[in-house]
């Protein structure tokens, strides 16, 4: 019997390291049935693909087996309240603790020297409620430890235990009466280390929600419900029972809640939150409309043609999400180095206790045993990258920019090569007539009327541009060469210079053929069995600002053209654009090879014959509304058409790398400079308290430092 595949996603909470999603993972991908399994640490998602014998249900149990939950997450102001009570709690430990020590007023029934047995019994009663508080902490690190595993959970757990255990041991000493214990006493630190650690949950928390709040609004922009419009009746429906051909009516103000296209109706459409364009984009009948988009001023009327899961956002939305869940490189190297570095911790960590337990005495030991294990805690290692990178996935969707592999964001800051597609990427893949000559000004509409029976690209071209037309008999089509047919009892004829010649007209317009031909422009000569009645030349034109474009990218970058087209009109539209090198009469196998070959390369373009470059480029990008293979093919997608956004994905690409790189260097600076002082070896020394609060410290500087991104300006 084969048993079918299923793949789910689950929230996840708990996770606080990359540590704790390597754990996850690793335990999770030991479940009989388990396939693969990809937990994102920022996102808090645990994406498994798993057979049929098992439910949800079973997942579920895995991971809280693992020491997580996958219950919802907890109100996020009650959270701060309990905190900010347990903060009260906390200082008022310290001040009975250690108020005497700066000759502060301490009440006499808590004083250590006056009364000890009070003051141990309170210290005892007030940190037995900061176990509660962080009880999931505890619990996390145990259920690691006993499924061998470790995380930064297990580094606190040992640290909280083991500080705990030696107070309660000098709390007892202390009520047989050895009250010269009562210095010994270190209940506060545990209690302090978990306020700390509860701490920077907290304001991790915060960053991540802010690092994710693009992808969020992805999946929030659609209304509830839409208004379909029935034997001229107006309903509103919840979006879900909006069906593919529904009329559906948007009235100013309202968002559109489906994908269509217009039949009724004009309007400015906003469209930001889609394609990053800030200004109003115009939409009239025929025009297409995509869910999410605001309705400026006028009421439409549209057919629904995607909804739900097959509609634009929903499109984009499964790709953002599905980048984030593959791991680049770097991350990886870091998720490595992290499933050594709490092991290596705590071996240092007994070292540091064994010294000091021969060379001093048991209560150093333990005081610097705990110092270590909570100082070192890999928070700020496991959030270096990853947080980065969601950052700047979002930072680029924000633009209009969707990144399909997050790989792709590390590779920019490899490239060399540039190679960009001519049709659709660097022109706007639409051909029309540029250049004109005629004496008679019927002499387009005739033009117009007889290629509107032509399927030939030209012909399009030339009758949407010229849209009057007359009645044509006899038409008749020329392979290759040309078209004819009757016009008011005239025959007419229309082609290249090639079917013009057949006739042995005097031609004159040569001259203008000569100059046209030489640009790359296309010909279509116009003409009876008599004379030559006009020329028209077509050509593809160039997009807007795409020479300012390319003259910055060649600052950095040796770009190239990888065309399909042919030497001349290839060549010509280069030397508009200023690009020296040029591929021209590619076939896809070459424009493949000229990606491998150019390595490492980005290929832009957006053509089923671009998707095997698109493929083999170290990056490729496409861009939205050109082919479905193109757009599968690339890692990168551009929502619309705007290519000054490509110094923009460069920028963005080299500042994610570099602030990853400062924030791998300031963890593992911070750990090399904070466990030496940790140990209890230098002239400079901490307390378990002061190690909680730097390693929480060190957390905060990643997440901010990670944020800048969303400050990165075009």
């Amino acid at each position: 019997m084969v048993n079918l595949m299923n793949k789910i996603t689950l929230q996840v909470s708990g996770m606080t390291c990359s540590a704790c999603s390597l754990g996850l993972e690793s335990f999770l991908k030991k479940q009989e049935h388990i396939k693969e399994v990809t937990v994102n640490l920022i996102l808090q998602t645990a994406t498994i693909t798993y057979e049929n014998p098992l439910t949800k249900k079973d997942l579920v149990r895995f991971v809280e087996e693992a020491g997580f939950s996958c219950e919802k997450r907890k109100n996020k102001t009650l959270s701060w309240k309990v905190f900010l009570i347990f903060l009260v709690l906390g200082l008022l430990l310290m001040y009975i603790s250690m108020g005497s020590m700066f000759h502060l007023p301490v009440p006499k029934f808590l004083n250590k020297e006056i009364s000890p047995i009070n003051y141990v019994w309170f210290l005892l009663l007030g940190t037995i409620p900061f176990l509660f508080y962080g009880m999931d902490i505890l619990k996390s690190g145990i259920k690691n430890f006993l499924h061998r595993t470790s995380n930064m959970d297990t580094l606190i757990t040992f640290g909280v235990f083991v500080n705990f255990l030696y107070s309660f041991y000098e709390f007892v000493l202390v009520l047989n009466g050895n009250f010269g214990e009562v210095h010994s006493l270190y209940f506060e630190s545990s209690a302090f280390i978990l306020l700390f650690v509860k701490l920077g949950r907290l304001i991790d928390r915060e960053n991540k929600n802010k690092a994710v709040d693009t992808i969020q609004n992805l999946v929030t922009i659609t209304p509830k419900n839409g208004t379909i419009v029935k034997e001229d009746k107006e309903v509103q429906v919840p979006i879900h029972e909006i069906n593919v051909h529904d009329k559906v009516l948007v009235k100013p103000g309202e968002v559109f809640p489906v994908d269509g296209m217009i039949l009724e109706g004009k309007t400015h459409v906003d469209e930001s939150l889609l394609t990053g364009e800030s200004l109003p984009v115009l939409k009239k009948e025929n025009s297409e409309v995509y869910a999410g988009s605001i309705n400026y001023e006028g009421a439409v009327t549209y057919e629904a043609l995607k909804v739900g899961k097959d509609s634009m956002i929903s499109h984009i939305t499964k790709l953002v999400m599905s980048s984030l869940e593959k791991k680049t490189a770097i991350e990886k190297m870091a998720d490595k180095i992290s499933r050594y570095f709490v092991p290596f911790i705590i071996s240092v960590a007994f070292l540091v206790f064994l010294l000091h337990f021969f060379l001093h005495d048991f209560a150093t030991a333990i005081k610097y045993f705990v110092t270590v294990l909570v100082v070192a805690c890999p928070c700020a290692l496991g959030l270096a990258t990853p947080l980065a990178m969601v950052v700047s996935v979002g930072t680029l969707s924000k633009k209009g920019i969707l990144v399909k592999n997050s790989d792709a964001i590390e590779n920019l800051s490899k490239i060399e090569n540039i190679l960009l597609d001519k049709t659709g990427t660097l022109t706007t893949g639409k051909i029309s007539v540029v250049h004109e000559h005629y004496e008679d000004e019927n002499i387009p509409i005739y033009l117009s009327s007889l290629e509107k029976n032509s399927t030939h690209p030209l012909a399009i071209a030339i009758t949407k541009q010229y849209k009057n037309f007359v009645k044509v008999k006899n038409f008749k089509n020329h392979p290759g060469l040309g078209i004819e047919g009757k016009i008011d009892n005239q025959i007419y004829y229309a082609g290249s210079s090639s079917f013009l010649q057949k006739f042995s007209l005097k031609n004159p317009y040569q001259k203008e053929e000569k100059e046209y031909t030489q640009k790359g422009y296309m010909i279509v000569y116009f003409f009876t069995k008599q004379e030559v009645l006009g020329l028209f030349a077509l050509r593809d034109e160039i997009k807007k600002d795409m020479v300012g474009i390319i003259k910055e990218l060649q600052k950095d970058y040796q770009v190239s053209m990888v065309t399909g087209d042919n030497e001349v009109s290839a060549h010509v539209i280069a030397f508009e654009l200023g690009i020296q090198n040029v591929y021209a009469g590619t076939s896809p196998e070459d424009k493949e090879k000229i990606a491998l070959d150019a390595s490492p390369s980005l290929m832009m373009g957006d053509g089923i014959n671009d998707a095997p470059a698109l493929k083999a480029a170290t990056v490729g990008v496409s861009v939205y509304g050109g082919s479905d293979v193109s757009a599968d093919s690339s890692d990168i997608v551009f929502l619309k058409e705007d290519l000054s956004l490509i110094p923009y994905l460069f920028k963005v690409g080299k500042k994610t790398m570099k602030i990853i790189r400062e924030n791998l260097f300031w963890a593992f600076f911070y750990n090399i400079v904070m466990i030496p002082l940790a140990s209890g070896f230098l002239p400079i020394t901490l307390n378990p308290m002061i190690a909680s609060l730097a390693m929480t410290f060190s957390s905060i500087t990643v997440a901010l430092n990670s944020l800048r991104l969303k400050k990165i300006s075009d």
